[in-house]
């Protein structure tokens, strides 16, 4: 047997036979403060000059270990996903401690907490953060108020400290635990549907949006989906969410997009729309991007020829290389005077199961459009260097600049482009707003030369050439057309008959299906 020391405290002398019998008191914590053994000794040696025997003890249990307590900083009474817990732990002996976590719901039984990271703390550390992911213990779709005690062990427990209660609200589908669902909780949607992660399954669900339920089936699949777009839908409109009332459904009855708010999501055969009416602003949480360049998007009108029916009415955007790509998120600012824009042609659906959410403000001239692959990894495709084109509808015909921001996730969920930039457009109407018939060119000319005219609404034409005594020499149209601009060759080689040096009339009549009737002359002149 090892002793750990001799006892200072406890000299006893000068015991006469009457006290031969009695008790000794050892006040062990001078000698072993903090010692906490279960195989500890006491030997006592007599002494009348000359040293006696000495007799011990049987092991005994020695706690004179000192209980470390925790004090918990407040709790924010609005909380989601990982909460942060500050505290301050305290113990005498600045032994290692361990802190154990309970949380509570309302008056439910009290169940342990699950932390993330570390819950073992040096006496350099006894100042710090817990972190709780409340969704490892919850789950999604617990709307609840909590509260929670820390317990702070090192061979004893010590004193239990309770927090301030606070409201959890874990929305499904808000991965990022941010109270609302935006691009970021998508891409999470889209890597964890590409992985079958089932840890962040949502769906099917219970209830009305925001406050769904999971009713988890082991599935990660177009049910999921459903529940993130009805989350996405509420959390569109309703920023500060908890603050408000009830929350309206948005889900249009009989399935018809009825303004330009809308969303739309494609998987296989199936497109559900959802829609809403009510005015909404657009919020811009990424104004000042920076960029990255592992690719580049490139931005174009789309080709202008009025008389090949062609207005530059797209934008076009491209990324610099074919890649694999997991999301994209942009967003347009444009005059909503000049301009506005309309459903787009994505090239990231055409060959791939994805989602797109879409929002327009056309009197603020804002649009904001979001694509997600939802592909297993084995499946997902590389992109063709056109992502999508986006429809340019005119209001006025003249320049004007568009501001666009974007981002662009890969396959791995990590940011491959970002940036912003602006492009100046002409804007040009795709229906001309007046008959017209134009000057011929080139004119005089020989053999050939052309007509341009245009037509507003749908028209029954006539385009006819006469010579100078009025009579008919030929025809060039004679035929219904519909709104546009057109132009016609004539070429005089090709005629029956011959055409001399001289002038030439034009007659252009355009009869629409109100019956009202436009009638125009130019002049031409054959030179040979």
């Amino acid at each position: 047997m090892t002793f750990i020391k001799k006892v200072t405290a406890l000299a006893v002398s000068n015991i006469s036979p009457a006290n031969y019998q009695g008790a000794l008191i050892w006040q062990s914590d001078n000698d072993l403060p903090g010692i906490d053994k279960t195989t500890v000794r006491f030997q006592i040696t007599p002494s009348d000059g000359n040293i006696g025997f000495p007799l011990e003890t049987d092991d005994f249990h020695l706690d004179n270990n000192l209980l470390p307590s925790v004090q918990m900083g407040a709790i924010s009474t609005l909380q989601s996903g990982s909460i942060l817990i500050p505290m301050t732990i305290r113990d005498t002996e600045g032994d290692t401690i361990h802190i154990f976590g309970r949380y509570q719901k309302e008056s439910d039984a009290w169940r342990n907490i699950t932390f993330s990271g570390s819950t073992q703390f040096l006496s350099d550390d006894y100042v710090n953060m817990l972190e709780w992911n409340s969704v490892d213990d919850l789950g999604f779709g617990e709307f609840k108020t909590i509260r929670i005690q820390l317990i702070p062990v090192d061979k004893d427990s010590g004193d239990v400290s309770v927090s301030n209660i606070f409201n959890i609200y874990n929305y499904a589908g808000d991965y990022t635990a941010d109270l609302k669902i935006d691009f970021n909780d998508l891409i999470v949607f889209a890597r964890a549907w590409s992985d079958q992660d089932l840890t962040k399954e949502i769906g099917p669900a219970a209830g009305e949006p925001p406050l769904l339920i999971p009713i988890p089936d082991n599935k990660f699949d177009f049910e999921d989906l459903m529940v993130l777009v009805q989350q996405w839908n509420w959390s569109y409109d309703n920023v500060d969410s908890v603050l408000k009332g009830p929350v309206l459904s948005k889900i249009s009855k009989n399935n018809v997009v009825k303004s330009e708010v809308k969303l739309e999501t494609f998987v296989r055969d199936n497109t559900i729309r959802y829609v809403w009416e009510k005015e909404i602003e657009l919020t811009d949480h990424d104004s000042h991007l920076s960029p990255v360049n592992e690719h580049l998007i490139t931005v174009f009108q789309s080709n202008y020829d009025l008389w090949s029916n062609e207005f530059g009415d797209e934008l076009i955007f491209a990324l610099d290389s074919i890649s694999q790509i997991l999301g994209l998120q942009l967003q347009l600012d444009y005059d909503p005077h000049v301009m506005r824009v309309s459903q787009t042609d994505n090239y990231l659906l055409h060959e791939q199961n994805g989602f797109t959410l879409q929002h327009t403000n056309s009197e603020t001239g804002q649009f904001l459009l979001n694509t997600v692959i939802l592909e297993k990894k084995e499946k997902q495709l590389k992109c063709a260097e056109t992502l999508f084109r986006i429809k340019i509808i005119p209001v006025e015909e003249r320049q004007t600049s568009v501001s666009y921001r974007w981002k662009v996730y890969g396959i791995n969920g990590t940011v491959i482009s970002q940036g912003g930039d602006d492009i100046q457009l002409t804007v040009h109407y795709a229906k001309p707003r007046q008959y017209a018939l134009y000057q011929n060119f080139p004119n005089p000319f020989n053999p050939s030369t052309t007509i341009r005219y245009q037509l507003p609404v749908d028209s029954k034409v006539h385009l006819e050439i006469f010579n100078i005594l009025g009579e008919q020499v030929t025809t060039l149209v004679d035929e219904f057309q519909k709104a546009g601009y057109y132009s016609r060759l004539w070429d005089i080689s090709e005629s029956n008959n011959r055409i001399a040096s001289g002038i030439y009339f034009v007659r252009f009549l355009a009869t629409s299906n109100h019956k009202n009737k436009y009638i125009h002359h130019k002049k031409i002149i054959v030179l040979k």
